[in-house]
Formats: C-alpha cells, structure tokens, sequence
C-alpha cells in the first residue's frame, strides 16, 4: 500500500536540499491545509511520486538542486497533469 492523502487535503511535492527551505515551506503549507510530500533530493522526490496513490497537484523546487531537469520529466512523466513551481535558490 502507498502513501495517502487525509481524505480533501491537495498534495504538494517538494524537492529542496536545503533543510531550512523545505521545512519552512512545509510548516506553512501544512497550516494552509495542504498535504506535503518532502524531500532532500531527485531521487527521495521521484520515489515519493511513484508511492503516492493521490493526485500531485504542484511540484516545487529550487533552482540549484542536482538533477532538477531528470526530476522534472521523471515526475511529468509519471504525472502529466502536475504543475511546477522552481524557487530561485537565493530566496532561501
């Protein structure tokens, strides 16, 4: 059985390697009502997608993570609805 959402809650994935960043954005997103999916890397985030039985509505990351571009036509590829949003790295 694969990860789920709480039943009305929107999945959002994000893929920082920042510590600070990717808690931060979780903390505030789960009090907005969002369920989140987080991970420190490609890989942990390509994982995370193929285990969530939900719908992902918004992948998020930052624009200096390692392998951004595979992460992004992995997740595309395996969620073609799913919309992206890249945070530029200086911000955080």
């Amino acid at each position: 059985m694969g990860l789920q959402s709480p039943s009305g809650r929107q999945a959002i994935l994000i893929a920082d390697s920042n510590v600070f960043a990717r808690n931060l954005l979780t903390r505030e997103l789960v009090e907005e009502g969002f369920f989140i999916l987080a991970a420190a890397n490609c890989e942990e985030a390509i994982r995370l997608s193929q285990s969530f039985e939900g719908e992902i509505e918004l992948l998020v990351l930052n624009d200096d993570l390692p392998g951004q571009q595979a992460l992004v036509d992995a997740i595309q590829g395996q969620r073609p609805g799913i919309r992206l949003l890249t945070i530029p790295s200086e911000t955080h």
